[in-house]
């Protein structure tokens, strides 16, 4: 069902270790040609697909297209599904035709799941205090931190003495 995403990136920085990563969707019911509306939305590994609260549904004036089986923390439904084209302001990302269901979400409006995520490359560090959140499409190389431990190691190992204690002391 859903098309080939629109490529681009999207970096979103953020005071502090935060626990849930937050970042505008803008979503619009496939082929209207009314701008798309924000909403605040959550990104989550743990989600399967993507949630929109009855809040979008009714602002969008979304038409049901289907349902689907879900199962969530609470248990198994059978919810609405409809289909949207999903944006996020800053970066030229584009998501078409995507299935989306009915859901109630504490925190947000809309829920990103990872089939939205899946289409690339999704990060997160919390370099000094920190956190960085980062999303491109597509996929551009394959991300191992235990091979860049083990490299860096190597290289450290094969320095000098004297240069070794001038980085440890940085």
């Amino acid at each position: 069902m859903t098309r080939m995403p629109v490529g681009g990136a999207l970096t979103v920085g953020y005071e502090g270790r935060i626990h849930e990563l937050h970042y505008e969707a803008h979503i619009r019911a496939t082929l209207a040609t009314t701008e798309p509306i924000g909403f605040d939305g959550l990104w989550d590994t743990g989600a399967t697909n993507t949630v929109v609260t009855k809040e979008v549904v009714d602002a969008l004036g979304l038409v049901q297209t289907g349902v689907k089986d879900v199962y969530t923390p609470q248990g198994h439904h059978i919810t609405p599904s409809y289909i949207v084209d999903i944006c996020f302001p800053g970066s030229k990302l584009e998501f078409n035709s995507i299935e989306v269901t009915l859901g109630v979400l504490g925190n947000c409006k809309v829920l990103i799941g990872m089939d939205i995520i899946c289409f690339g490359d999704f990060s997160v560090t919390n370099k000094d205090g920190l956190t960085v959140m980062s999303f491109r499409v597509p996929s551009s190389q394959k991300i191992d931190y235990v091979q860049r431990m083990n490299d860096d190691e190597k290289r450290f190992a094969s320095l000098s003495k004297t240069k070794q204690r001038k980085l440890r002391t940085r």
